[in-house]
């Protein structure tokens, strides 16, 4: 389960990185002209032009991350709940071989399992039993 998880986070932050090196890498546009006016009448709609395109790759990143982030929450809930039923499963099997291997001796069958479940009186009980042996 933990291998699971941290795979899903993984990725989650592979996909991070991919778009902050993509806004890093991105062309910018370079303004320039003849003389210094000319030179500083071309940087400005150039310098525009970049910061537009720096927030326009910070939107997209935003709402890609956002969109990792319930991908990697819905993905690691699903490994939660798989794991939650394996282990309820297993948990119910050994309920039943413990139950088996002592069907002739109740009261010790009650010893062994009194971590499950409990009983009026405070005796942990079996799945499906009403009362202990002790309240019976």
């Amino acid at each position: 389960m933990v291998e699971k998880i941290q795979e899903i986070e993984g990725r989650q932050q592979i996909e991070k990185e991919y778009r902050r090196q993509r806004k890093t890498g991105r062309g910018r546009a370079v303004g320039g002209g003849f003389g210094l006016g000319g030179a500083l009448k071309g940087m400005a709609p150039a310098g525009a032009l970049n910061a537009t395109s720096g927030l326009a790759h910070s939107f997209a990143n935003t709402v890609g991350n956002m969109g990792s982030s319930i991908a990697a929450s819905t993905n690691k809930a699903a490994v939660y709940r798989d794991s939650k039923i394996a282990f309820s499963k297993a948990l119910n099997e050994a309920i039943l071989i413990i139950k088996n291997l002592f069907a002739d001796d109740r009261k010790q069958m009650y010893r062994l399992l009194n971590t499950f479940m409990g009983c009026k009186c405070g005796m942990r009980l079996l799945v499906g039993e009403k009362i202990c042996p002790k309240c019976s």
